[in-house]
């Protein structure tokens, strides 16, 4: 998602559509999240001033994953602001960007285009949750058989109910109560 720089208009240009498939595929490549069963859509506004540009908007993702616990396929929707000052490449010493963009991420862009495809990429990817559950109280898998137990109770205890091991911590953890 390329923009020419002259072609931003002086009170600013606004975008909004899906996602390139090539940018969630790249944002995607090498994690948990199933391509075919996900989407995005991005919303922002670009403001230009000398050789910076502004992106401002918001992005919003579905994300097609497999549960956590029992497998099963599930989906989490996220959604992520979007603020990005972007500069001319070589124009910005690493000491600005620690001093006067404390709050804001910084981008370069060679004068003539601005990418935003790695920056959207960049927040996709840190927008995939770290757990995902179908539900919030998923059983999950037998340990013993593979069953999903949410689907069906198998009958076999969890591991370490009512073994030899998992009587002997008891005991030792009732010995040693204060």
């Amino acid at each position: 998602m390329r923009h020419k720089i002259k072609d931003i208009a002086p009170e600013g240009s606004v975008f909004s559509g899906a996602i390139e498939g090539e940018i969630l595929d790249e944002a995607w490549k090498g994690t948990e999240v199933e391509r075919a069963r996900s989407s995005g859509e991005a919303s922002y506004q670009l403001l230009r001033s000398g050789d910076e540009v502004l992106l401002h908007g918001r992005m919003k993702a579905t994300l097609g994953l497999a549960c956590d616990r029992c497998l099963g396929a599930t989906t989490a929707t996220v959604e992520a602001p979007l603020d990005v000052l972007f500069r001319r490449e070589g124009s910005v010493e690493e000491e600005d960007v620690e001093g006067d963009l404390d709050e804001a991420d910084y981008a370069e862009h060679d004068g003539t285009w601005v990418d935003v495809g790695p920056y959207l990429r960049e927040q996709l990817l840190l927008a995939i949750p770290m757990t995902h559950l179908c539900k919030a109280d998923c059983k999950g898998l037998c340990a013993t058989c593979g069953q999903d137990l949410n689907v069906a109770d198998c009958g076999h205890r969890p591991v370490g109910e009512g073994s030899a091991l998992a009587e002997q911590l008891a005991h030792w953890k009732q010995s040693h109560k204060q």
